[in-house]
């Protein structure tokens, strides 16, 4: 059975919708996946599992809700199709195979029901899968609450051992730069600034696309980092909450929420990089106001061979081998 792990603003979501319209999951849905690899050529033999929901108690919403699974294969033709009775209009959706990352989606009737059928019968769902390439070693590393060992100050961090350069760490190399700048006088009357950036004169970011992302698989993003175009020298994340709570609010200095970085870039005398290490800043990067020493958090991964751009991560193959679980990525 393919499991799938529900964002908790889904599963409120569908209980929210049944608390207000119990009386309404007496319809039948259908709907048709259709499983593609990335060039849209058909995938057959996947595994389908669609997720649907129904109350415990009809009389009693707020007893909960109760998962059934609908299961099969894709056909010659790359489709399932799936039909269940007496379900609410929202379905989830994961496909698996051999060879390819897990892929998931949510999808949820929103016309009204004809015949007691959910609107629109029986759509088609098309399901992108990444297929797995070429994961290998990496370091990688997930900050869930990352404190800063003094505020107001830039203080240099080394990606590859994982810890602040001296006076607070052992690392070695300034691969990034953290500064958490804080002024707290009242919860309804604070403001704060996380800046990260690049110590390298030819380091930097470079943001990712919305385009280049896909969300319903387990690789979200492109498997290469890009050859040029690291321009972006540092990012700084901003939350601000006025004299009596008013204007709050965040910002950023750039759009994208995720990144690919290089740093250790050394060049030749026309100013070309010759060579450099190359990575991925997983977001969005967050930092607690109300935190004193920043809160920060982000995951990010670097490929430790100079001038590899890979970054399809193995993950079972962490080049830090001794993190606890909860520092430990969840993706590749």
């Amino acid at each position: 059975m393919i499991m799938r792990t529900w964002k908790r603003w889904f599963t409120a979501l569908v209980l929210l919708w049944v608390a207000d319209n119990v009386g309404r999951c007496d319809n039948e849905a259908r709907l048709t996946v259709a499983t593609v690899d990335e060039q849209g050529t058909t995938v057959t033999d996947v595994s389908v599992a669609v997720t649907v929901f129904r109350p415990k108690d009809p009389l009693n919403p707020w007893a909960g809700l109760k998962e059934y699974y609908v299961e099969g294969s894709s056909n010659w033709n790359g489709e399932f199709c799936a039909t269940a009775e007496e379900v609410s209009p929202f379905v989830g959706i994961g496909i698996l195979k051999d060879g390819y990352y897990k892929s998931e989606a949510d999808y949820e009737f929103t016309g009204r029901p004809v015949d007691g059928k959910w609107q629109p019968w029986n759509p088609t769902i098309p399901i992108t899968l990444r297929q797995k390439v070429n994961p290998i070693p990496l370091y990688a590393r997930r900050w869930d609450s990352l404190d800063l060992p003094a505020l107001d100050t830039p203080i240099g961090y080394d990606l590859l051992v994982g810890d602040w350069v001296a006076p607070h760490g052992k690392g070695q190399i300034s691969d990034f730069v953290l500064t958490f700048n804080r002024r707290y006088v009242l919860p309804t009357d604070c403001s704060s600034t996380f800046t990260l950036a690049m110590s390298g004169e030819y380091d930097g970011f470079v943001g990712i696309p919305d385009q280049d992302i896909n969300r319903n698989s387990k690789l979200r993003f492109p498997r290469e980092a890009p050859q040029s175009g690291y321009s972006i020298r540092s990012i700084i994340w901003s939350f601000d909450v006025g004299p009596g709570g008013g204007r709050a609010g965040a910002t950023c200095t750039v759009a994208e929420k995720h990144f690919f970085f290089r740093i250790r870039a050394a060049t030749n005398q026309s100013g070309q990089v010759t060579s450099a290490l190359y990575g991925k800043l997983v977001g969005p990067v967050e930092h607690d106001t109300y935190a004193t020493s920043g809160g920060i958090k982000l995951t990010y991964y670097v490929n430790p061979t100079p001038n590899d751009r890979s970054l399809e991560f193995a993950l079972d193959q962490n080049l830090f081998t001794k993190l606890h679980y909860h520092d430990r990525p969840r993706e590749p």
